[in-house]
């Protein structure tokens, strides 16, 4: 009889050999792998922080190209309207760079105002100029009957045009050569009550104009403005809120009256005034402020309305703003010296330096008080300057600085003088980080 084993359980359990395959990885490993992820997300951070820096650079230099092309867009704009209406560029008192339609404030002084004398007037940034444009701007030169003995009517004597304080003009829509014209915005200005400055030309040419005062409580305009017919425009010569002023634009500048051949009129416009400079703020602003014509009193029925008209902004992130008139004057020699079209009288003439030519305000040794530039003028030897040619200069900033850049060193912009050190230090180092730009361009004077 065989013997039979049994074998009891073992209460501790038996262990499971682990396949080869399934082993985990060792801590150097770990560690190894570890090094590898961080270099790699490293190098992933340092890509990204790459290309956003690189893309944030091209959109601030995108926004600085955008903002000096706004400016020099807008304000060449303005320029070539500049007199539209009839109003001269030509001045009697001088110096020329003040005419009727165009005048140039060079190298503002510190804490000026664009208006003195209103309350809360921004400033100007200190050292660049403004440039000042009259004209019908935005609103259409309207066309009228001279043939009508009626269309214009002065007072006291209808007769007697350097007799006259008040008188008044019709305007018709259609005009008289069946052209429509919208007399929505003369409608309104009257229903406004505003003291407009009107020009008046003659048929006899543009040489014979006057500006005198719109009155709306003595015009005829109906209370829908949305397109009347007629407007019956009342104005003063005289002893009007601004009659002094708007005389001062007239050529001559007459004590009273109207010049004497002004017995009637071809067209009539309402007359604006803008202003172009560089409101003082952190990143100043290219701005456009709206007068009464040859006045400091901002436009507008109230202090709300006279305060925005002060500050419309053009564009931001500009640092300076330069003007520079070009001339025929006698410094190149004038056009008028021979009949040959040909030669250096024949062309508008510019130096090296910017001195002794015929551009004014394009080097720091031009002076406005001095011949050429100022009265008296002689025909013969000394005529007065006429101006052709305006050219603008906007310096730009980005709005954040870009590390390890230097902008090129600025030496002068017309008549502003720089001076940079190729190699900046301090305070100007950190200026120097940001990425500048500088636009120029040049404008033809198209209604002077």
């Amino acid at each position: 009889m065989s013997e039979i084993i049994t074998e009891t359980p073992s209460d501790t359990p038996k262990r499971t050999p682990t396949p080869c395959g399934e082993a985990g990885f060792s801590l150097v490993e770990v560690l190894v792998a570890l090094a590898i992820a961080t270099f790699v997300l490293l190098a992933v951070a340092i890509a990204v922080d790459v290309t956003s820096e690189v893309s944030r650079v091209e959109f601030e230099k995108t926004d600085l190209q955008q903002a000096l092309r706004g400016a020099q867009r807008t304000v060449a704009r303005s320029v070539r309207m500049a007199g539209r209406g009839g109003l001269p560029s030509i001045t009697v008192a001088g110096p020329v760079h003040r005419s009727p339609a165009l005048a140039v404030t060079n190298q503002v002084g510190a804490s000026q105002d664009i208006a003195p004398g209103f309350a809360g007037s921004p400033q100007i940034v200190e050292d660049t100029d403004v440039v000042t444009l009259r004209g019908v701007f935005d609103t259409p030169i309207y066309q009228v009957n001279s043939a009508d003995s009626n269309t214009l009517v002065l007072a006291p004597d209808d007769a007697d045009p350097t007799t006259a304080e008040t008188g008044r003009v019709v305007i018709n829509n259609p005009g008289p050569a069946g052209v429509p014209q919208s007399l929505t915005p003369l409608c309104e200005a009257i229903q406004d009550g505003l003291a407009e400055a009107l020009i008046l030309t003659s048929p006899l040419g543009p040489e014979v104009y006057a500006v005198v005062e719109l009155d709306p409580g003595s015009s005829v305009a109906p209370i829908d403005c949305s397109n009347p017919t007629q407007v019956i425009a009342a104005f003063l010569v005289v002893n009007g809120t601004r009659t002094g002023a708007y005389r001062g634009l007239m050529i001559p500048n007459l004590a009273a009256g109207l010049p004497t051949a002004l017995r009637t009129v071809a067209s009539v416009g309402l007359l604006e005034e803008h202003r172009y400079y560089l409101r003082d703020e952190t990143l100043p602003v290219l701005t456009r402020a709206r007068f009464f014509p040859n006045t400091n009193q901002p436009w507008g029925r109230n202090a709300a309305e006279q305060l925005a008209s002060l500050t419309t902004g053009i564009a931001d992130g500009l640092l300076d703003f330069q003007v520079a008139l070009a001339f025929d004057s006698s410094l190149g020699g004038w056009f008028e010296q021979d009949a040959n079209n040909d030669g250096g009288d024949d062309l508008i003439l510019e130096t090296a330096n910017g001195e002794d030519d015929d551009w004014l305000f394009n080097a720091a040794a031009d002076d406005e008080t001095m011949a050429p530039w100022s009265p008296p003028w002689n025909a013969a030897a000394n005529p007065q300057p006429r101006l052709y040619f305006l050219r603008l200069s906007f310096l730009g900033r980005t709005l954040q600085f870009e590390r390890n850049h230097i902008s090129p060193a600025l030496t002068a912009i017309e008549d502003r003088d720089y001076s940079e050190p190729l190699a900046p230090s301090g305070a100007s180092r950190a200026e120097r980080m940001f990425r500048r730009g500088l636009t120029t361009t040049v404008v033809e004077m198209r209604n002077l």
